[in-house]
């Protein structure tokens, strides 16, 4: 099985340039050969700007993006990413890019899909009111290595390199409006920190497709549960932090606990709600 992927052709779903970063690091470690050249409109499914909704969650959203490669022919696998941007789910006053990579087995007609949070984004929205404010706005965004996007009522902005341009469409808005906005573009082909990330899940994506079935052989032996309890090793009271994980082959339906994951079996008391309420 592990040949599963030598060879057999892929093609990414994007119109970010993401085909950029996700098949050199697919290419290396599964072999796939991608099929470039395919212009597909994922803002269809939703876009960051606002100007097209997203209906669906991520995972659903991330799943019919691939399917919107699924009737090219002679291609073995599709691959799609979707991204989300907000507060993180478990500290609500830190921003988090939460990103999600699927692979399609046309044969198989079966997803398998990686999801990761990430801290490092520069996911932010300002609102300038003077053009005095302009530049230190720009520089919190890391324009220009990153793309912004200025917004006012319903009228937006984009694909704006030209700094004259964005200043002189600025003081325009601020003088028939009094103030207006300026965001991140957290288009991948304008944001190298979210190529970044979505590099990352690339990585883990591959290493999942790589994991077989102890039972069956069958790729994409991964993770569906984890298990908190690690217990501290001052109290010895369970923690919060992770004592196991379950993986589960979509083959055959096999399971296996890995107890100790992360290589420790004792937690620092920090970390304990005990020790350190």
């Amino acid at each position: 099985m592990t040949n599963y992927f030598q060879n057999k052709t892929c093609l990414i779903v994007t119109k970010h340039k993401k085909e950029q970063i996700i098949a050199p690091i697919l290419e290396d470690m599964l072999g796939l050969n991608f099929i470039h050249g395919h212009q597909f409109d994922t803002d269809s499914l939703g876009t960051f700007s606002g100007e097209v909704e997203r209906i669906k969650d991520p995972l659903s959203t991330v799943k019919d993006k691939c399917l919107l490669g699924a009737h090219v022919p002679d291609i073995d696998f599709v691959i799609a990413n979707e991204g989300s941007f907000g507060p993180h789910p478990l500290i609500p006053f830190v921003k988090a890019d939460e990103e999600y990579l699927c692979i399609y087995d046309k044969k198989e007609n079966d997803f398998v899909v990686e999801k990761m949070i990430f801290f490092e984004t520069n996911f932010l929205k300002e609102t300038i009111s003077d053009l005095i404010q302009l530049d230190a706005i720009l520089e919190k965004l890391k324009y220009p290595s990153h793309g912004i996007i200025i917004r006012v009522e319903s009228q937006i902005i984009k694909d704006i390199q030209d700094p004259a341009l964005i200043k002189s469409y600025v003081e325009a808005l601020l003088k028939d409006h009094g103030q207006c906005s300026i965001e991140t573009d957290m288009r991948a082909m304008y944001n190298p920190t979210r190529m970044q990330c979505i590099s990352q899940l690339t990585k883990k994506l591959g290493s999942t497709l790589l994991t077989e079935c102890d039972h069956c052989g069958w790729y994409g032996f991964k993770i569906v549960q984890q298990e908190v309890g690690l217990k501290c090793s001052l109290c010895k009271r369970p923690t919060i932090s992770t004592l196991s994980h379950l993986y589960q082959c979509k083959k055959c339906g096999f399971e296996k606990k890995k107890l100790y994951p992360y290589n420790k079996q004792l937690e620092d008391p920090a970390y304990c709600d005990w020790c350190n309420p």
